[in-house]
């Protein structure tokens, strides 16, 4: 059967509570260091300066899941199909797809004019290079798991390629769809060790890599080869900085066009200022504690269930983010599709204390909680408040702050180190989020897993039915939330850019990447 391409969007006091054990693991630049910095590094007027809050960990779109990296990688690599602006999967290197009738095959028709930045065609064989290459459980990619069901990956010929599936897996093409599953120059990945192509990548996106001054910059030049509309700019320089009033410094001064993760509290001042624009958008990341089911105290559902009590979210909203952000009420965030809204926690310590009681800590009991600065909108802020808020139920919490880097690499630890570590996930379709944050092989070694999940998830993905999806969906979204209690909880938050006014094209996803082809300014 021939498909068309899916829209998967939805008709869519001060908080000063934190204790004061909150340790940085890492270092960041004051806003005057920064300003600085970028004044040093001389004038990139040519092109557009785009600050966000952390620094790629890697170029090589495998092995990342970080939204503002791949706003870098996305724009250097292409894949199957992509979504567009109305975050609906459209088609990219692929210009057709089919399914055959046992469900098991799809088919994909590659456009003859793709081409990677050295002049080199796109083929069959790259794409097949490239989604293997993410099965191997040798390369530890992000994506792996969200794949299980491709069996083998076959070139049909230089413009044909077939994945065959082990079951029918009616969710390939929203993994195919996310920025992490993108086609790699098979000469130019397999030249050397796995790591080695996250900092030399050849792609067939928009643009390529130029430099890559680690701490400094990332600056890219339009892909002379590419297949689409060429960019509307002269290239991006890509800075970084994971404190927000740096950010807003660098902007505030003119060293920077445009930044991600604009403070709340400087919101204001931005909007009145004539040569500076706000942009406060929907996003469909949803912000939470992921918790170690793995050991005490937070095996006990009790001990979960006090923890998501004890935190007052609607204030965190008004105070700290500005209200920018809504209660969590799913386990998906606002906008992903086949979400359901159910009953938010409420905000009651006295029944929090109570719970832990009877779980046995009437005296308390320490817990570890990690933090990253800079990754999402006051992470650092929100999750001291949270610290804040669990010390007064009987929680004795030590907060870890943590750059994102390292951040990346200690969460993955398993068993885990920390009880609780603060995460957002933004993943626009159901089943990838599921598989993501809830299912047995989850990324996350929280060490939860249910089977009955396990095999709804499974159901989910091997029906083509949509309405039997949305029925499965709606009951795994009732078990993870409301009995399981997976998470602590908190809140969907907004994306707020600032940037230079005159600058246009600026056309943000839910799951907060953009395609920077588009910006330029006014003439």
């Amino acid at each position: 059967m021939k498909t068309e391409p899916r829209d998967m969007t939805t008709n869519r006091r001060t908080l000063l509570k934190a204790g004061a054990g909150a340790a940085m693991v890492g270092s960041s630049l004051g806003a005057t260091a920064i300003v600085n910095s970028l004044a040093a590094q001389g004038d990139a007027s040519s092109r557009i300066v785009i600050m966000t809050g952390t620094e790629a960990e890697t170029l090589d779109p495998h092995l990342t899941g970080t939204r503002n990296t791949q706003i870098i990688t996305e724009a250097i690599h292409s894949g199957l199909v992509k979504r567009d602006v109305s975050n609906t999967i459209a088609p990219d290197l692929a210009t057709e797809w089919s399914i055959s009738d046992d469900e098991l095959s799809w088919t994909f028709t590659l456009r003859q004019d793709g081409m990677f930045s050295d002049g080199t065609p796109v083929h069959a064989s790259d794409v097949k290079y490239s989604l293997d290459r993410i099965l191997n459980p040798d390369n530890n990619s992000n994506y792996i798991s969200q794949m299980s069901a491709v069996e083998s990956v076959e070139v049909i010929d230089d413009f044909t390629v077939t994945i065959h599936t082990s079951t029918p897996f009616s969710a390939l093409d929203e993994i195919l769809s996310d920025p992490g599953p993108r086609i790699l120059q098979e000469a130019a990945a397999s030249a050397g060790a796995l790591e080695d192509y996250g900092r030399n990548p050849v792609g067939s996106g928009a643009y390529m890599l130029e430099s890559w001054t680690p701490g400094q910059s990332i600056e890219l030049v339009p892909n002379p080869h590419y297949y689409g509309e060429a960019p509307k700019n002269a290239g991006l320089s890509m800075r970084f900085a994971s404190e927000g009033g740096a950010r807003t410094a660098a902007l505030e001064s003119g060293q920077v066009d445009l930044i991600t993760a604009l403070p709340p509290e400087a919101i204001d001042r931005i909007d009145q200022s004539e040569d500076l624009t706000v942009l406060v958008a929907d996003s469909s990341f949803l912000i939470f504690f992921a918790i170690d089911h793995g050991s005490e105290p937070f095996s006990d559902q009790r001990v979960r269930l006090a923890a998501n009590l004890a935190v007052d979210r609607q204030t965190i909203i008004d105070t700290i983010l500005g209200g920018l952000g809504s209660v969590a009420n799913s386990p998906f965030g606002p906008g992903v599709l086949n979400r359901v809204d159910l009953e938010p926690f409420p905000y009651d310590p006295e029944q929090a204390k109570q719970l832990l009681a009877d779980a046995g800590y009437a005296d308390g009991v320490p817990i570890v909680m990690w933090t990253p600065q800079g990754r999402y909108l006051k992470d650092r802020q929100v999750a001291e408040a949270v610290q804040g808020y669990l010390s007064e139920v009987g929680f004795k919490p030590e907060l870890q702050v943590f750059e994102w880097g390292t951040y990346v690499t200690e969460r993955q630890t398993d068993p885990p180190i920390a009880d609780l570590w603060l995460i957002g996930a933004s993943i626009p379709g159901a089943y990838w989020n599921l598989v993501n944050n809830y299912h047995t092989d989850s990324d996350y070694p929280n060490s939860y897993s249910n089977p009955e999940v396990d095999d709804l998830i499974s159901q989910a993905s091997q029906t083509f039915d949509l309405d039997e999806q949305s029925a499965i969906y709606a009951q795994i979204q009732e078990i993870v939330f409301e009995q399981d209690i997976v998470h602590l909880f908190l809140h969907g938050q907004k994306q707020v850019l600032g940037y230079k006014t005159g600058l246009t094209g600026i056309e943000p996803l839910p799951y907060e990447i953009f395609y920077p082809e588009t910006i330029t300014f006014e003439e």
